[in-house]
């Protein structure tokens, strides 16, 4: 079981948000998140809470049906 979930960040130069959008389009089950004042860091305050957020959603489902 895993978290079904993509975050992108809008200034990540790295990995752009259309891969993630790309993602979701062909997953629709895929929850697409966009943090809209961040980069590439997972250590930015709001990339950190979303994937701290996506992790807990997933964890309980794990839980649920493990």
């Amino acid at each position: 079981m895993f978290t079904r979930s993509s975050t992108s960040s809008l200034y990540d130069s790295c990995c752009p948000m259309m891969s993630a959008w790309g993602l979701h389009k062909a997953w629709p089950e895929v929850e697409f998140k966009v943090v809209p004042d961040a980069g590439h860091s997972a250590n930015e305050p709001g990339i950190a809470a979303e994937l701290v957020a996506a992790n807990e959603t997933g964890g309980s489902r794990c839980r649920a049906f493990c």
